[in-house]
Order: C-alpha cells, then sequence, then structure tokens
C-alpha cells in the first residue's frame, strides 16, 4: 500500500467527500491521500526544477514534501503546495483539490457498492486536513513523515547539451486533427521527433493487424545550452515482443521488458550513446469505432464535417495507469495511441504530462 501524504505540519491529507444536492454538506467519505496519488504532482516539478537549473539529475537526493494550502472560512483548503528539496535549493508548485479528482473517485466507489450514490451520481468533493490521532488507524503506521527522504532506485540521467533553437529552427510542429483545429495549450517541454522514429511509431501500432500492439520510443533527455531548459529527442522506437496481444489490450510480458532492455543496449554501444533511455510508448487501437444505439458508426453530419470526432484514439484508464506505473520518475515520457476515426481513416493522440495530469500534446518532427 503506498504511503499517505503527512503535510509539513505534521497533518493528514484527506479528500472529502459530499452529495452534490445536500445543502448542509454532510461528509460522506473522507479518503487519504497517499505518495502514489501525487506521483505525477512531483514528477513535474522535477522536469520544472531541472530546466530552471535548480534541481540536479540524481532522483535519491531529492526528498518530496506537501504542504496544505490556505483554510478557508469554510473549513476547505485552497489546494496544496508540493515540493522537492535539494540541500538548500527547492522547487514547489500549487495544485488545485482538483488535481486529485481520481482520489475523489476511488472514495465514491464503495459508496456505489453500498447504495449511498447512485452509479454516474454527481458528487462534491474537497481537501481537508486531520491531526494523525483522528485519521484511520490502519493508515498511522505508514505515514511518510515531514521532511523524509524517499529514495527509489532509478537509472542516471545525463542530460546532453544542445541547442534548442537549433532544434526549434529545423523541426515543424505536428498536431493531431482535433488539436489542430482546437488549437489546444502549448507544452512548456518541447518534444522532438525524427521522422524514422514517427513512423516506426506507427508500424509498431499497426502490427498487431486487427489485435493490439505496442512499441517503446527511445530517447535523449536533451539540455538547451544557453537557458538550460530541458527538452526530449526521440530517435526510434522499438517494437515490443513477446506480448500477448489482444484485441481490446496489449500487455508487455517480462521478456518484452528484457528484450526491449536488449535491443536498447545494443543501439547504446554501436552509436555511442550510454546515455539513450526509453521516453515513452506506442500502441494501437486497431479496432473500429463503436456503433450508437442505432447501429450506425457516422453521424449525420459526417461528410460535411472538417474533423469527424468519433474516435478510437483516445487513452483508456487502463492505459493511463500503465503509463503511470512504467514512467514513474520520468516526467518527460510520452505515450502514443494510433487508432481509427468512425470515417475508418487513420487517427492518433499524444499524450504528455502537464499540470500533474496526461493531457494531449503536440509535437515536432525534424526535417
Amino acid at each position: 500500500m503506498s504511503q499517505v501524504v503527512t503535510t509539513e505540519s505534521g497533518e493528514q491529507l484527506n479528500v472529502v467527500l459530499t452529495k452534490h444536492d445536500d445543502p448542509q454538506q454532510q461528509i460522506i467519505a473522507r479518503e487519504p491521500v497517499r505518495m502514489s496519488d501525487v506521483g505525477l504532482h512531483l514528477d513535474e516539478i522535477w522536469l520544472k526544477g531541472l530546466s530552471a537549473g535548480v534541481l540536479g539529475t540524481d532522483l535519491s537526493r531529492i526528498s518530496r514534501h506537501v504542504t496544505a494550502g490556505k483554510t478557508r472560512p469554510d473549513g476547505k483548503l485552497g489546494g496544496f503546495f508540493a515540493e522537492l528539496r535539494e540541500g538548500r535549493e527547492s522547487f514547489r508548485s500549487h495544485y488545485p483539490s482538483e488535481s486529485l479528482i481520481e482520489v475523489a473517485q476511488r472514495a465514491a466507489q464503495p459508496l456505489v457498492s453500498a447504495g449511498i450514490l447512485e452509479q454516474n451520481e454527481v458528487f462534491r468533493y474537497f481537501l481537508q486536513t486531520l491531526p494523525i490521532d483522528e485519521a484511520d488507524t490502519a493508515d498511522a503506521t505508514n505515514l511518510l513523515g515531514a521532511g523524509a527522504r524517499v529514495k527509489t532506485k532509478h537509472e542516471a540521467l545525463i542530460l546532453e547539451q544542445a541547442s534548442l533553437s537549433e532544434y526549434l529552427a529545423a523541426s515543424r510542429e505536428l498536431c493531431d486533427p482535433a488539436s489542430a483545429i482546437e488549437k489546444s495549450t502549448p507544452f512548456e517541454h518541447e518534444l522532438f521527433f525524427t521522422r524514422e522514429a514517427w513512423d516506426q511509431g506507427r508500424e509498431a501500432a499497426r502490427r498487431g493487424g486487427e489485435n493490439e500492439s505496442a512499441g517503446m520510443f527511445i530517447g535523449r533527455i536533451m539540455q538547451d545550452s544557453e537557458t538550460r531548459k530541458v527538452f526530449t529527442r526521440v530517435d526510434c522506437c522499438i517494437e515490443v515482443e513477446h506480448a500477448t496481444e489482444e484485441q481490446y489490450a496489449v500487455t508487455p510480458t517480462g521478456d518484452s521488458y528484457a528484450r526491449t532492455n536488449e535491443l536498447l543496449g545494443i543501439r547504446r554501444r554501436r552509436l555511442n550513446r550510454p546515455h539513450e533511455r526509453i521516453v515513452g510508448s506506442a500502441h494501437g487501437h486497431n479496432f473500429g469505432v463503436s456503433a450508437d444505439a442505432d447501429g450506425n458508426r457516422r453521424c449525420e453530419s459526417c461528410d460535411l464535417a472538417a474533423y469527424c470526432n468519433r474516435t478510437n484514439a483516445a487513452a483508456s484508464t487502463a492505459d493511463i495507469d500503465w503509463h503511470k506505473t512504467v514512467f514513474r520518475g520520468a516526467p518527460w515520457a510520452t505515450f502514443l495511441i494510433w487508432g481509427y476515426n468512425a470515417r475508418e481513416e487513420d487517427d492518433w493522440k499524444l499524450y504528455g504530462l502537464k499540470g500533474a495530469s496526461l493531457v494531449r500534446r503536440s509535437l515536432r518532427i525534424l526535417d
């Protein structure tokens, strides 16, 4: 079980649920926030701290901390601060309670089973701290005390020096069809693909035919020699071998990871790039778009719309959970999904870390 978050003041951080239509806002559930729940928050701060030149590349020298936001008159917290410290240096960011929606959803599941909430019923939630002696005793032995240092084994991060301005000048932005129309918010962390890596990612995703198949992106973490800003270069995509491939799932095995690491080792030696690493994944949703209640896949305006938004190129909960588990401590990691829209045209979505969530993003193709 993941450790429970203890704030700097020694209190337990909780997500509290109330019914949406209850004017008294009576508490119906209280769920402790665990360190795994703020994993993406802390990863994102590390990436920002690296780009700011404040934090170093060795995670074992960095401690993790959480501070409660300001308590409002109604007793609710105005979010929280997540912080990383290395010696006398530190970097922190403020996050709203909305960034912990998954904790609220976890707390709601038992309420639905017990009949306290209806399936898909809307509820409210907010953040609150509790003294340790008032928190659930089952969690009391699993606390991460204020100022504790957490050591996790990670492969040493080496930043390759390069000119970000030259990379920008030698590349062009590529957005998925929906983002090209919606003009999604740009990312601070720039992501560059070689054309070869992009094409290989699609090939790995489509290789399974009607089943899902996958690949692992190999690349380098770069640092602008002028501003120290960190960005990523993706050089190739290695097909995931020995995986269990089904129509709606692809599951890498131990042999899959062993084979990928073997091929990565060969690349490192032959290309003299000891700092190359796995920087993300690609997989295919190679099944067709589900039909509506009338058995139609296309809508009435399909032939007139500039973009068909009925697509299966979207991340599932299982996709996101897998990425969060495999790429913990790798805030630059991305994952690509190749799917189809209702017109049976190629469609894709690329996801990256922003605002402590995995959201759609663009990339830049190196010419």
